[in-house]
């Protein structure tokens, strides 16, 4: 047998950028009915700095292989009882974590008996008499494919943890956007109620948990309610503190502190110029420096004695009427939104109602909702959709608006928020 020069460890020579890492030290199991030759590579494996263990048949080093962690099995191939190749199968059916690269040592170097050996699930083969350089040279081989093993492994685990971790910040964000979107929905009045003597139906969709539409409604005496839609840019999170905040402006609950309302000498309250809110609100927001989110709003003054119905639309769809016999007129010129430039103006307009017109403000979500070619519904298809549903309560008018654009998109998770507001003028 070649007694070549040995190096004094097998961690010893640098491989590229692992040179400097410090690694675990490598375990080998050397199996062989030869005592001889069992001890001959104990001692190389020693040397090239291996722990090593040792057995002497097939069964014995199947029982070290299932209790005990093993990186190198040197096996021969002939041997009493379980054979090298029985072996090997025997190993890659164990369920472990770590991969074992097996070498056979056989006599025999023909194809047939190289492809049985590859079929068994062997790595290497050395053939006998066992050149000690040679087997050095592929131990080095086969540790780059152990280190790599380790490093997937070590990878895996590292991922997996974080992914752990992940996964448990997510539960938590999932409760505060479960909880979040309860608040939310909280600010929306009940989907169908009154207003006094008025019959009001609402709808609220958001896009995600929570979304930046708003839809509200409050009395300011016996002959005055007010109504007001906002959507707020963006999605998420952001866009739903800003319409808690703004939902505070309109607070039925206290008028002195509704931006909406002013109190007269008398102790009346009585509703503002919806232009007047809608430039307040623009300057408040330019007062704050660090906010960079705008919103469009339409918010209604409607007097139900005489009809009039005064209303700013800022940057928001065109309020629309449907009328008792049926027609559907779209009002407003539009106008900025709130929160884009300082100094805007803003108008007020006027429309009116009679008894039995229908009154609906609502979002963009509605129709700017594209079917599947990418064909946004506009006020023409919002229209349609109106004037299928004639004779209907406020909420069934708004729940048939909502299944019939999930019809039109093709999808009942829309891209954007859904809101909208209706009354019946008494």
């Amino acid at each position: 047998m070649d007694q070549n020069p040995i190096s004094t460890g097998l961690y010893a020579a640098p491989l590229g950028e692992d040179a400097d890492r410090e690694f675990r030290r490598l375990v080998a199991l050397v199996v062989d009915d030869s005592t001889s030759l069992r001890k001959m590579l104990v001692l190389m494996l020693k040397k090239w700095n291996f722990d090593v263990l040792e057995a002497s048949d097939g069964d014995e080093a199947l029982k070290i292989c299932t209790s005990r962690e093993i990186d190198f099995v040197i096996s021969d191939w002939m041997m009493p009882g379980m054979s090298g190749p029985e072996l090997c199968r025997a190993v890659r059916a164990l369920d472990r974590k770590n991969y074992i690269y097996f070498i056979l040592l056989t006599s025999k170097s023909g194809k047939n008996e190289v492809a049985a050996g590859l079929d068994a699930g062997a790595d290497d083969f050395l053939v006998k008499p066992t050149d000690i350089g040679e087997l050095h040279a592929r131990l080095r081989a086969g540790q780059r494919l152990v280190r790599m093993q380790d490093d997937l492994v070590d990878k895996n685990r590292r991922i997996s943890e974080a992914f752990d971790r992940l996964n448990a910040l997510y539960e938590g964000i999932e409760r505060d956007l479960r909880a979040a979107s309860k608040l939310q929905k909280s600010l929306i009045p009940d989907r169908q109620t009154r207003c006094g003597p008025v019959p009001i139906g609402i709808a609220y969709q958001p896009s995600g948990h929570v979304g930046g539409d708003l839809v509200g409604f409050f009395q300011v005496s016996d002959s005055r309610i007010a109504a007001y839609a906002i959507d707020v840019s963006g999605h998420g999170v952001s866009s739903a503190l800003m319409t808690a905040r703004l939902s505070n402006f309109f607070t039925p609950q206290h008028l002195d502190e509704n931006i909406a309302i002013r109190r007269l000498p008398n102790g009346e309250y009585h509703p503002r110029d919806p232009s007047s809110i809608a430039r307040e609100l623009n300057e408040r927001l330019q007062d704050e420096a660090d906010n960079d989110q705008y919103f469009t709003m339409l918010f209604a003054d409607v007097n139900l004695d005489t009809g009039m119905v005064r209303f700013c639309q800022a940057g928001h769809p065109n309020p629309l009427v449907i009328r008792r016999k049926g027609d559907v007129e779209f009002f407003g010129e539009g106008g900025p939104p709130i929160g884009l430039m300082p100094d805007m103006a803003y108008e007020t307009d006027v429309l009116h109602l009679v008894p039995g017109d229908r009154f609906m403000i609502y979002s963009d979500g509605i129709t700017e909702c594209e079917d599947p070619k990418g064909e946004m519904l506009e006020n023409e298809g919002l229209a349609e959709i109106l004037v299928r549903h004639p004779c209907m309560g406020e909420k069934a008018i708004l729940d048939h608006v909502v299944k019939d654009l999930a019809a039109f998109s093709g999808n009942e998770k829309f891209a954007d928020d859904i809101s909208a507001l209706i009354f019946t003028m008494p």
